[in-house]
This record gives C-alpha cells, structure tokens and sequence, in this order.
C-alpha cells in the first residue's frame, strides 16, 4: 500500500538517448499500476502509487544511444498486511513474512488508529560524489511513509529557490517532489535540503552537490592540427 519510486539519469553520454524499463526481463504491462514518465531528455521515473505483492522483484532501466546501451537494476523487496477487526474497526497491520500473536497485532492496530504517522523520507542523492559543470543532475524526495496530506518543499543553503538559479522542481504525486538542474554551473554547489511535513510531524533529508569546473585549453601540433584539451577541477 506504499508509494514507491526509482530514477534512471544519464548523467553522461551523447543524446538522442533511448530509456526503458523491465520488469523481470520483459516490458512493463498497463494492467501492473506502474507509470513511467520522462525526465527531460537524460532520465526516467518509474512510480507505483499503491505497492502490491505483485510488485516485488527486479525492475531495469537501459538507456541507448549510437555509441551503445548500459542497463542499471533494483530489487523491490514488499512487506505483505493483514487486515483485522478490533472494536468495530477495520484496519492494517504491516508484518514481514513472520506470523505474530493476535494480542501483538490488536496493539500494533491501536498505535496505528489512533495516531498520525509522521513523513519518512528516503535519503537524498545525487547519485555522484561530484558533478561535472554543465551535466545534468537530479533530486527525488519521496514521502515512503506518513499520513496525507502532505507539503513537501526544498530549500537551498536554508534560503527557498529563486527562479534565477535556472533549477526545477515539481511534484511526484502527492508524497514527493522532484528538483531539476539541466546544466551544472558553480553556482549550484550546497546543501540542497527537502521538508516534507504532515499533521503527524515533519521530515528533512540534505544531499550535498560538488561541482567539477572545466578548463579548456586550445593547443597546435606542429603539424597545424588544432587540438582542444578538457582538464576538470573541483569548484
């Protein structure tokens, strides 16, 4: 019953690109709850509103251009739930495939009911210890648990997102946001944080973006030939 999310970015390679997805080796089917959305021309996201049994396994990005084809994979792993009725109620209980005392359940049911569960945000990534300028880079923030509805917001060294900074976010259903930078500059070194905040409580995850400047040297062989030469140092 949980939102659950993965991005596939291409953070280096020629474009046109190509990027699909699996599901245990074959194509993604309508009737499975699973939509796939582009992000920009570089990246994928796969999103599973409600997650199911069904759900769990291996799912694969590949991304193609002329010079060749990479695939990257993640395994789904799903708790199952019971359903149990206490006092008229009906309600769920989360378990992982290990068989547990009604008595345990009928608590666990009442903690539930009776309190609104705060975000839990997955942790932020760049995916890259360092990001080369002018490359693209990417955030997800996703609300895996907590009670809706929910505010999710960024900010930036502690100050909102201007406009001028030429970054994008928007939102991923209604448990997460995604930030956008198509073209690294200096500018966007920091701590990128998001909040996500409900009635039960509220949640921050920081990622940290590194940028490699690039110096470009233009030299002439003693043979005429113009050779351009791309050295890269950390900002």
């Amino acid at each position: 019953g949980a939102f659950a999310q993965v991005s596939c970015i291409v953070t280096e390679g020629d474009e046109p690109l190509a990027i699909s997805w699996s599901f245990h080796g074959s194509d993604i089917t309508s009737d499975l709850g699973i939509i796939t959305t582009p992000i920009g021309s570089r990246g994928s996201m796969l999103i599973i509103s409600s997650v199911g049994h069904r759900h769990r396994g291996n799912y694969t990005c590949k991304a193609s251009n002329i010079a060749g084809t990479r695939s990257q994979a993640a395994t789904l792993k799903v708790n199952g739930k019971f359903q149990v009725n206490i006092q008229g109620g009906t309600g769920s209980v989360f378990y992982s495939y290990v068989l547990v005392k009604y008595f345990i359940l009928s608590q666990i049911f009442f903690i539930i009911h009776n309190f609104l569960v705060p975000p839990e945000l997955i942790p932020l990534t760049f995916g890259k210890d360092v990001v080369d300028e002018g490359n693209f880079a990417q955030l997800s923030c996703i609300a895996m648990a907590g009670d809706e509805p929910l505010s999710v917001s960024w900010t930036f060294h502690g100050q909102g997102i201007s406009s001028d900074l030429g970054i994008i976010t928007t939102p991923i259903g209604t448990r997460g946001s995604m930030l956008i930078i198509s073209s690294v500059g200096h500018r966007h070194s920091g701590n990128y944080t998001c909040t996500a905040k409900n009635a039960g409580g509220i949640q921050s995850e920081t990622a940290v973006l590194r940028v490699n400047g690039i110096n470009v040297f233009k030299l002439r062989t003693q043979e005429g030939v113009l050779m351009t030469i791309y050295s890269y140092k950390y900002l």
